[in-house]
């Protein structure tokens, strides 16, 4: 019994030994760690939260237990162990990743050493979790997506995930800026497509700031072709003289025009620094469309092009102003020997009158006396012109701008009013006679006259001013020459009976005064002769001579002279033309005048800015041609009395414009022109019904035939029988000439006799 108790106490003790270790180890606490996030960037710092698990046979008086200390590792880089952030006592702790890894998932080893109930010493506490890391991603976006050299680029930058923030970016060494949270950077297009570098910093949370590189390819497109404009600066149509300018203009920003030039006939005419080349246009130069070749070089200021020269044409026209010259008359009609004034006026401004004549047809004619204001010929009625209508005929000489010549003649109907019976002697002084000769081709009716400047070319030009003027009275006169180049070296002027007046150069004119004669008959024209000594343009040194007549004012004023143009200065019946009026005397102002193509059907004039003018209808049934107006004018002069002038201006009715009728008109010409087709197409038919019975009946027949016919009745006649038709012989013609030795340009009246044909219309075949 003592054996087996001893035994059993040692047992106990036995046991008594080892339970204290067993309830030891059941006693030891055990932690799980709770990573604040499972995954992050390299370098992150992970919150971990170590909490006690509970054990079986855990002790309930084990209840202070605090972690003192903590490491980890990854994987299985045990040597890699380091320390983790946190303080004796606390639960959470902090691991930071190393930047160094790489893209994946890692196990995190861990270790803790803790107290129990302010204990140590005991066994330190390990565990493993696991911490995905990733990489940061950046995407890029160009704008625009494709560009030209040099242009300014924007590459934009959007981070990935939504937790990694860009903090800062470059591109090929261009820092980025912010543009309302999202970042860019501004660069430069390279010349061609590239891929250019990139660099981003970002961070992730606290020690994830970092950077990343990275490529994104600038789509780069050659810049368009530079355009350029070149064209006429101005109208495209130009007169011979005139001045053609061409305008070269870059439509490209930062591409310049550097020099540009043209070719007119083989010369080559280089801009100015505006970018604009004058071509000047001779005188003789042809009517039509001209080209003209341009070159152009340029120079660019856009990255990665080039400077360059382009060539090409442009054209314009050359277009030749025929002349148009207005005629006024006064008086309107006039008795034989008395003076008829006419005024011309160019229609064109570029057209200058250089001589002009007027005459009554078997008479000599006057020519024209310039003044400083107008052209004027005054010129008398033959004294043995017969009473009624005639034609006064002008001609005028004239000069373009450029200096081109050319002559233009016309007629004006004209009324020779019957002579006054002669009570007296009458004085009258001859005027000198003006040259006449065939003119050059012109646009009015030919007359077979047309003034000549008196002199040898070069031709001068004398102008007096006054235009007229009293006995006594001094009279200056300006000579110049037409063309500027010949130099004149001295003149004279001299009234007829009186005394040579030199010239006096001054002001670039030559000029003389001369006395008008007191024995100089009033109200008549006194010649003034002038000479001229000059130096034409080949250095030769030569004279030249002419006469002018000179009005002379006799105790009554001389009758003003009026201006009446038209404008147009032709046009059809039906239409409205404006005539203007207006005083070409100094003094005389016009207070009222009516006009019209008849004197019976005037139109009263209104005064307006321009003048006194007047709308006048064309009458629709006037006839094509010349037909002057009549007018009327009411007259006031300063310091003296006034009075009412009469006269003509040219107008030409032109004929009617075929393509303006009313359509009523149309629709009633088809509808007569349809009817009358109808007409003639039925009597076409009824005439193929009947012909043959009325042929049968006039035509001629043998007499065998007719006595047989009239043997026969007319039910007895066979349908069959054939007429035989005897052909006569032609007949000479006989001629006749009425008046064969009639003078050149009348009509020849020819009488043409020949024998009456007999019509001979074939049957029908049965």
């Amino acid at each position: 019994m003592s054996v087996v108790l001893s035994r059993v106490v040692a047992a106990i003790a036995l046991l008594a030994t080892s339970m204290p270790a067993a309830a030891k180890e059941a006693q030891a606490p055990y932690f799980t760690a709770s990573p604040k996030t499972a995954s992050g960037l390299p370098g992150s710092e992970v919150q971990v939260t170590f909490a006690l698990k509970p054990v079986i046979n855990y002790r309930s008086a084990v209840a202070a237990v605090d972690v003192t200390s903590c490491e980890f590792y990854l994987d299985a880089a045990l040597k890699s162990t380091v320390g983790c952030g946190g303080v004796a006592g606390d639960a959470t702790w902090t691991m930071a990743m190393p930047k160094s890894l790489k893209a994946s998932k890692h196990q995190v080893h861990w270790t803790i050493e803790y107290t129990v109930n302010g204990k140590s010493g005991f066994d330190p506490d390990t565990g493993v979790f696991t911490f995905d890391v990733f990489e940061p991603a950046f995407s890029t976006a160009v704008e625009p997506a494709a560009a030209n050299p040099g242009q300014p680029v924007d590459v934009r930058f959007t981070s990935e995930p939504a937790g990694v923030t860009i903090t800062g970016c470059s591109v090929k060494g261009i820092k980025c800026g912010e543009d309302g949270g999202r970042w860019f950077a501004r660069v430069p297009a390279p010349d061609v497509t590239s891929v250019v570098p990139w660099n981003v910093a970002y961070t992730g949370g606290p020690g994830t700031d970092n950077t990343t590189p990275g490529e994104v390819e600038i789509k780069v497109e050659p810049w368009p072709a530079p355009e350029f404009q070149v064209g006429i600066a101005g109208s495209a149509q130009v007169e011979p003289g005139t001045p053609v300018t061409v305008q070269f203009e870059s439509l490209t920003t930062g591409v310049d025009v550097r020099t540009c030039f043209v070719t007119y006939r083989g010369e080559r005419i280089d801009c100015t620094g505006t970018g604009l080349a004058t071509v000047m246009i001779p005188g003789d130069a042809e009517t039509g469309p001209v080209e003209l070749p341009w070159e152009l070089t340029f120079e660019s200021s856009r990255r990665g092009e080039k400077g360059d020269q382009r060539k090409g044409s442009v054209g314009f026209t050359v277009v030749v102003e025929e002349p148009d010259f207005s005629v006024t008359v006064q008086p309107p009609a006039a008795r034989p020997d008395d003076t008829v004034t006419l005024t011309f006026t160019s229609l064109i401004p570029a057209v200058e009158i250089v001589d002009c004549i007027a005459f009554f047809p078997h008479a000599i004619g006057n020519t024209c006396r310039r003044s400083p204001q107008r052209r004027v010929v005054r010129t008398r009625v033959p004294q043995d012109q017969p009473p009624g209508a005639t034609l006064l005929r002008w001609g005028v000489e004239y000069t373009g701008a450029a200096g081109r010549k050319g002559a233009d003649d016309d007629v004006i109907p004209y009324l020779i009013l019957s002579p006054l019976p002669k009570t007296g002697p009458v004085t009258k002084t001859t005027t000198p006679a003006a040259k006449a000769t065939t003119p050059p081709p012109g646009n009015g009716t030919s007359t077979g006259q047309v003034a000549i400047i008196p002199g040898s070319a070069p031709q001068f030009v004398a102008e007096t001013r006054p235009e007229s003027a009293s006995t006594g009275a001094r009279v200056t006169v300006v000579v110049s020459p037409l063309d500027p180049d010949v130099r004149i070296l001295g003149c004279a002027v001299v009234f007829s009976g009186g005394g040579d007046r030199a010239c006096r150069h001054s002001g670039g004119h030559w000029s003389a005064q001369a006395t008008v004669p007191a024995d100089a008959p009033a109200g008549e024209t006194l010649p003034l002769d002038w000479r001229v000594s000059f130096v034409d343009t080949a250095g030769t040194r030569a004279d030249a001579n002419g006469t002018t007549d000179y009005p002379v004012r006799g105790s009554a004023p001389a009758a003003p002279a009026f201006e009446v143009v038209a404008d147009p200065a032709a046009a059809a019946g039906g239409k409205e033309v404006t005539v203007s009026h207006n005083s070409e005397d100094t003094g005389v102002t016009i207070t009222g005048c009516r006009v019209g193509f008849a004197d019976d059907a005037l139109t009263s004039c209104q005064e307006s800015p321009g003048g006194w003018t007047a709308r006048v209808e064309v009458p629709p049934t006037i006839s094509t041609g010349l037909s002057p107006l009549h007018w009327t004018i009411v007259y006031a002069r300063s310091g003296g009395p006034g009075g009412t002038a009469q006269g003509l201006s040219s107008f030409r009715v032109l004929p009617p414009d075929k393509d303006n009728h009313d359509w009523r008109v149309i629709a009633w010409s088809l509808l007569w022109r349809t009817a009358l087709g109808g007409v003639l197409l039925v009597g076409l038919l009824a005439f193929r019904v009947i012909r043959k019975p009325v042929l049968d009946r006039f035509r001629p027949r043998p007499a065998a035939v007719q006595s047989d016919e009239r043997r026969k009745s007319d039910d007895q006649q066979s349908e069959g029988t054939v007429s035989v038709v005897p052909v006569l012989a032609p007949e000479e013609m006989s001629v006749r000439v009425d008046r064969p030795d009639a003078p050149p340009a009348r009509d020849i009246r020819l009488q043409i006799r020949r024998p009456r044909l007999a019509p001979h219309v074939p049957e029908d075949l049965p």
